[in-house]
């Protein structure tokens, strides 16, 4: 347990729980009954899961590591920041697995209702590159060992552009363009 943690999550986990409320929409997934899309948005869902839970844990890292820098103690409840990063890029490695089931199952799943195996949206764009900054930080955390602020970096970066590929994609079509 980190000290101060719930403090931040669990309000922002009770607003998310509400937006469903607040953006209701008539609009549903045509295929949800197609085996290929379940395990596709169930897979997805569960990559984009570990890659916020990561971008929260880098953060909360950041901040232990600033408060170090600054003569500040951990505190008792704390673990050691080791401990912690070896946790975070389990979480990144498992996220990027996911993310690579997605990616593939997705094509799969563009193939078999459209014909053809990838289409140029938003969505797909902004998803692939999300994968090659995750797949890039894995190799580089293997290869060159980075760690602490690079590592960060590339983590945020990374989660930034997932959340562009769904959310932001949907947010636009959605709620901008009212489609």
């Amino acid at each position: 347990s980190l000290p101060g943690v719930g403090s931040v999550v669990l309000p922002v986990a009770a607003l998310a729980a509400l937006l469903p409320a607040a953006f209701a929409s008539t609009h549903r997934f045509s295929w949800a009954g197609a085996p290929w899309a379940t395990a596709h948005i169930a897979v997805a869902l569960l990559a984009y899961a570990f890659f916020i839970v990561a971008a929260a844990q880098a953060l909360v890292m950041t901040g232990l590591e600033s408060r170090l820098h600054r003569g500040l103690a951990e505190g008792p409840e704390a673990p050691p920041l080791l401990t912690l990063e070896r946790a975070l890029f389990r979480l990144i490695l498992a996220g990027f697995v996911l993310l690579s089931l997605a990616q593939a199952s997705g094509l799969l799943f563009s193939e078999e209702l459209f014909g053809r195996a990838f289409q140029f949206t938003h969505k797909n764009v902004f998803a692939v590159a999300s994968w090659a900054v995750f797949g890039a930080l894995v190799v580089g955390r293997w290869r060159y060992g980075w760690r602490g602020r690079r590592a960060l970096r590339w983590i945020l970066a990374g989660t930034a552009l997932l959340i562009l590929a769904y959310l932001g994609t949907k947010f636009v079509i959605e709620v901008v363009l009212g489609r």
